[in-house]
């Protein structure tokens, strides 16, 4: 659980800084946004028509902030895409975990100390001193 945890931050804040750094340089000259055209919905390219409908259909839906430039739109269509992707792994992780622990398959540890510890000790059980014998 752990290193999902550490997976989904890792995720998060590369795929944030990419589209934040993205949407600071603004339009590159080098790459324009695709030349628009005048709809019904008001001028729209076809980077826009990608980054709507991946979202559209991924459901994830658009928030108070989305990407005004044309490669940010595209990262952020990728973003989704992988983002879907991960935590539909991740998800299938555990549920895999936790069908085991159900079946009694699971190995449980209490700390790091007891996994190192567990290496085949041979305990012994008896009285030390009696009637003046031994073990």
């Amino acid at each position: 659980v752990a290193t999902m945890i550490l997976r989904t931050l890792v995720l998060l804040v590369s795929m944030g800084g990419t589209v934040f750094v993205l949407e600071v340089l603004g339009e590159l000259p080098s790459i324009r946004s695709a030349p628009t055209t005048h709809t019904a919905m008001g001028d729209l390219s076809f980077v826009q028509m990608l980054y709507w409908i991946m979202t559209t259909i991924s459901t994830v839906g658009y928030g108070d902030y989305t990407p005004k430039t044309a490669l940010s739109q595209l990262f952020v269509s990728l973003f989704i895409v992988s983002g879907v992707a991960f935590f539909s792994v991740e998800t299938r992780r555990l549920m895999e975990l936790s069908r085991t622990l159900d079946q009694g398959r699971g190995q449980f540890y209490h700390s790091a100390i007891q996994r190192r510890s567990d290496r085949g000790h041979i305990v012994i059980l008896g009285r030390a001193v009696g009637d003046g014998g031994a073990l």
